[in-house]
C-alpha cells in the first residue's frame, strides 16, 4: 500500500496511492521413482493486481482532480515444472534434467485522464479535457525454461559441475 502526501507549494497538494496485492500458490510433490532418482514436480499460480491513482488538490480553487496515471492492472501467471535429479554412478556422477513452462495473461483497464474533477464539493461531468490516456488491452504471453547439468566427483574433495540451460521470461507487472 502506497499513501503519500507531496505539498509542492502552498496552493497545490498531490496524493497519490497505491495498492499492489499478489496471491499465489504452489503444488510441488517429490519422487524417488526409480533406483537412484529424485523427481521434483509442480505446479504454481500467480494473481497480481495493481491500483493507483493520485489527486491533486487545488487549495485557493477548491478544487479536486482525480488522475489515473497507471491503468489498472491484472497479471495472472500459471505454471507447471518437472525436474530430475538423477545419481548415475553413485557417489561419482550425478545428471540433472529440467523444464519449466508458464503462460500468462496480462490485463489493464480503459483509463480516461482527468477521471473526475470536484469544484467547491460538485462533481464536474463530463471532467474537463478527459483523453483516453490507456486503452484497454488483454495479452497473453509463454514463458519457458529447460536445463540439464551434470556432476561429477574426480577425487574426495574435488569435483567438476557443468550446467547448460535456456530461458524466456515474461515481463510482469
Amino acid at each position: 500500500e502506497r499513501d503519500v502526501n507531496v505539498v509542492l507549494n502552498p496552493a497545490l497538494r498531490l496524493t497519490p496511492h497505491a495498492t499492489h496485492t499478489t496471491t499465489s500458490g504452489q503444488l510441488e510433490t517429490r519422487i524417488a521413482p526409480a533406483g537412484g532418482h529424485a523427481l521434483i514436480a509442480g505446479a504454481e499460480l500467480w494473481h497480481r493486481v495493481l491500483v493507483s491513482q493520485r489527486e491533486k488538490r487545488f487549495v485557493a480553487l477548491d478544487s479536486l482532480v482525480g488522475e489515473r496515471p497507471v491503468p489498472r492492472s491484472t497479471y495472472m501467471s500459471g505454471g507447471v515444472y518437472a525436474q530430475d535429479d538423477w545419481d548415475a554412478v553413485p557417489g561419482h556422477v550425478r545428471v540433472v534434467l529440467g523444464a519449466r513452462y508458464d503462460r500468462s495473461r496480462t490485463h489493464n483497464d480503459l483509463t480516461l485522464n482527468p477521471e473526475y474533477v470536484i469544484r467547491h464539493g460538485g462533481l464536474v461531468i463530463p471532467a474537463p479535457a478527459q483523453v483516453v490516456l490507456w486503452p484497454s488491452t488483454t495479452t497473453y504471453d509463454e514463458s519457458w525454461s529447460a536445463n540439464a547439468g551434470v556432476h561429477l566427483a574426480v577425487a574426495p574433495h574435488t569435483a567438476v559441475t557443468m550446467l547448460l540451460a535456456t530461458a524466456f521470461r515474461s515481463p510482469s507487472l
